[in-house]
């Protein structure tokens, strides 16, 4: 059972480990990104939907390694990259939902700010503090904050961006598959990318609607991150090789 916990101030003693590494969780192939972070993204990783209509629907995802619980971005104690997914970097934070009662006597659920215990980013020892030794919120965790609204609204967006991919058949399954220095090849399945065809075969007025929307920006910006496929490709070659 998940020991999650709305953070106030009783967690004053409470630290959390920000360095990167397996240990910490780390190890993912794909992380769930929003579309706000697609041009910072598109520079290091390939950034594609997940899912498929049939199931549960897409989620945008930046792809880190090439099996599941790879992240070829974790080297030395680090993250070699200069840009780390939101979804990776708020963590052991979560939102939950709490009901609030309006002043019309109505229930809606609102956000809230909550932690997981068991996370092993958790400390008692070491780390950035979340209060200060008057109970006041610190620099560092006001950034958290800030984190996790960014997050919060970039899921509705992505709601909304995916509702109009979809809608415009912008939509298609990813066929690629990379060569290893071993000779070996990877092929990626349950992942999807744009359209390019289809992105030309738009009509002019439905172009206008994705530039004003700021969608073609997303769009664009994970059409080139495909390229990043060879980057990884060489990332996940050197470590065979260093594993002999």
């Amino acid at each position: 059972m998940a020991n999650h916990k709305v953070v106030d101030k009783s967690l004053q003693g409470t630290r959390i480990i920000t360095r990167r590494g397996p240990e910490f969780g780390d190890a993912v192939h794909v992380a769930e990104v929003v579309p706000t972070e697609c041009n910072n993204l598109s520079a290091f990783y390939p950034v594609l939907l997940a899912g498929s209509p049939d199931a549960r629907g897409y989620n945008l995802v930046a792809v880190l390694g090439m099996e599941p619980g790879e992240n070829l971005f974790l080297e030395n104690g680090g993250w070699d990259a200069g840009y780390i997914p939101l979804s990776i970097r708020r963590q052991p934070f979560l939102l939950q939902t709490q009901a609030l009662k309006e002043e019309d006597g109505s229930i809606s659920n609102v956000p809230i700010l909550a932690i997981d215990l068991d996370s092993p980013r958790v400390s008692q020892t070491e780390g950035e503090a979340m209060f200060d030794e008057a109970g006041e919120t610190t620099e560092w965790f006001k950034g958290v904050n800030q984190l996790i609204a960014q997050m919060l609204r970039g899921s509705e967006l992505g709601r909304e961006f995916i509702r109009k991919l979809d809608v415009m058949e912008l939509i298609e399954p990813l066929e690629m598959g990379v060569r290893l220095g071993d000779g070996s090849t990877r092929r990626f399945e349950g992942l999807n990318t744009i359209n390019a065809a289809r992105l030309r075969e738009l009509k002019d007025a439905q172009i206008v609607e994705l530039h004003k929307l700021g969608y073609l920006d997303y769009i664009y910006s994970m059409r080139a991150s495909l390229a990043q496929f060879g980057a990884l490709a060489k990332r996940k070659s050197a470590r065979i090789t260093a594993q002999g």
